[in-house]
């Protein structure tokens, strides 16, 4: 599972919020909580060709799929983050 934190937040608080990392832990599934690099913190969700953010993607695909738990067919997005 890939769980973005939402606009100005950070990993650390996305990771309180969901708490995944301890039903990944009793489901057998991996979660990838990245951190977006801009100031204040949010993930570019346009398609330009020079689109950082989705370029950032497919290499953490890449990188976890020799994993043997990695379902790259079902993906299970964690839904909106909470608004402050």
């Amino acid at each position: 599972m890939i769980n973005l934190h939402g606009l100005t937040s950070t990993i650390d608080q996305q990771v309180t919020i969901t708490a995944f990392e301890p039903l990944a832990a009793a489901e057998q599934f991996i979660v990838l909580t990245p951190q977006a690099l801009r100031v204040p913190t949010s993930w570019q969700i346009t398609t330009p060709t020079n689109n950082a953010d989705i370029a950032f993607m497919p290499p953490i695909l890449d990188a976890k799929q020799a994993a043997p738990v990695v379902h790259l067919r079902r993906p299970h997005p964690p839904g909106p983050a909470p608004r402050s």
